[in-house]
Order: structure tokens, then C-alpha cells, then sequence
């Protein structure tokens, strides 16, 4: 048996990311506040009232937005891959042992498709976590025959592979 891929924390990085986007973002809306209060005091802010503060108003909403989004994002990854990676590390997986079947190469060969004892797995080069490395960038799933062991969480709609193992490499 040969195992080619286990799930690992390298959510972290992206989680890294996100933090310093946050950070710079709160910086922003530091320095816009800073601005606004310094117009104020200096009374800079009397010579084009409508026009300044329609642009620090749509600056403040445009950072409102941004920590919005990106708060959202932190969170729904961060709970999404703690559920996942938490699952796997205490058992609590599925395990497929069979052949692949029904392989395919979809959206120009950038996502991969096939079964095993009639279990669906899908995966793209673009998957946030789990297995994701494609036919066409050199991956392990190559063709129906393989024979496989698959640990996987089904996670939504998905079957998020997060160990993967060939104990034969199908048709020579």
C-alpha cells in the first residue's frame, strides 16, 4: 500500500493571511479616523463640507464591507477545516476500499470525478482542503482499476479526501 496523501494543518498559512488582512484593515480604519478627526479640529473641514464627507462616508463603508467579508471568510474556513481536520484526527471518518470507477476529467481536466463502491468523490486543483491534485497536474487517481483505501468526511455535498492510499496502480 502506498499512501499518497494525508490531510495535514496547512490551513494555518491561509488563516495567517487572513489575519494580517484583517489587521490592515483595522490600521485603515485607524488612520481614516485619525483624518476625519484632525479635519475637524483643524477646520479644514469647512471649505467643501457635501463632497469631503460623502467620501470619508463611502470610505468608511467600503472598510465596513471589507471587515465583513473577510471576518465572514475567516470564520466559515476556520470552522469548515477544524470540523474536517478534528474529524479525521479522532476517527471519525469513512473508509472506501475498492476500484476506481467512473473516472472522469472534467472543466478541461482541472477537476476529477469517479467512484468508488459507488461513493462519489470530486476534487479540483481549487479545493480548499482534503486531496485536490488533478490528473492533469500529476495526480494518484489516474484511471477505473486502481485499487484504492479512501478515508474521506462527508462534509455538505461533498466527500472531502483526507486520506488517500493506491494498493494497486489498475491497468498496466
Amino acid at each position: 500500500m502506498n499512501t499518497i496523501y494525508v490531510i495535514h494543518p496547512e490551513f494555518n498559512i491561509l488563516c495567517l493571511i487572513s489575519l494580517l488582512l484583517i489587521t490592515v484593515t483595522f490600521i485603515s480604519i485607524k488612520v481614516f479616523i485619525n483624518i476625519v478627526k484632525s479635519n475637524k479640529e483643524n477646520k479644514k473641514y469647512l471649505e467643501i463640507i457635501v463632497p469631503k464627507s460623502v467620501v470619508e462616508v463611502k470610505m468608511f463603508m467600503g472598510i465596513v464591507f471589507l471587515i465583513i467579508i473577510t471576518a465572514y471568510i475567516i470564520i466559515y474556513n476556520v470552522i469548515s477545516f477544524t470540523y474536517i481536520y478534528s474529524s479525521y484526527k479522532n476517527g471519525n471518518y469513512c473508509i472506501e476500499n475498492g476500484i476506481v470507477e467512473n473516472f472522469t476529467e472534467q472543466n478541461s481536466g482541472k477537476e476529477n470525478v469517479f467512484t468508488v463502491n459507488e461513493t462519489i468523490f470530486s476534487f479540483s486543483d481549487d479545493t480548499y482542503w482534503g486531496y485536490r491534485k488533478t490528473l492533469l497536474n500529476g495526480g494518484a487517481i489516474k484511471e477505473n482499476g486502481q485499487k484504492v483505501s479512501i478515508c474521506y468526511i462527508p462534509y455538505k455535498s461533498e466527500n472531502i479526501i483526507v486520506e488517500l492510499n493506491i494498493t494497486d496502480q489498475g491497468k498496466h
